[in-house]
This record gives C-alpha cells, sequence and structure tokens, in this order.
C-alpha cells in the first residue's frame, strides 16, 4: 500500500514487484494511480510471492 500526505501536484500508486513460484519469472503489479492523500493498493496474485514493493511516482 501506498499513501502520501502530500502528492504536490503528482501522482503515486503501489508497486509490487512478485516471483512466480513454478517458473522464477519476475511478474509487477500496480496499483491505481492517486493524488489525493488516499491509499494505492497493489498485490501478488494468484500463487505469487511477494519479492519487493514501493511506490512509483509520476509528474502531470
Amino acid at each position: 500500500m501506498a499513501k502520501c500526505s502530500s502528492a504536490n501536484g503528482g501522482h503515486y500508486r503501489a508497486v509490487a514487484n512478485c516471483t512466480d513460484p513454478d517458473t522464477g519469472d519476475i511478474v509487477t503489479f500496480v496499483g491505481d494511480w492517486r493524488n489525493n492523500g488516499s491509499w494505492s493498493k497493489s498485490y501478488c496474485q494468484g500463487a505469487s510471492r511477494t519479492m519487493s514493493a514501493g511506490i512509483e511516482t509520476k509528474v502531470t
């Protein structure tokens, strides 16, 4: 989950990097873009396992 208390006119979203247990491939799942201090949620889906998590930003 990601939340910015002050987006300063930009946008942010949660990012989850996951590992597929069958192939070992890394799959990235992302949350919705937000700019208003609300939560962006991202999670590993299916049988994939969390490798790392973070936040992505962009200027609009």
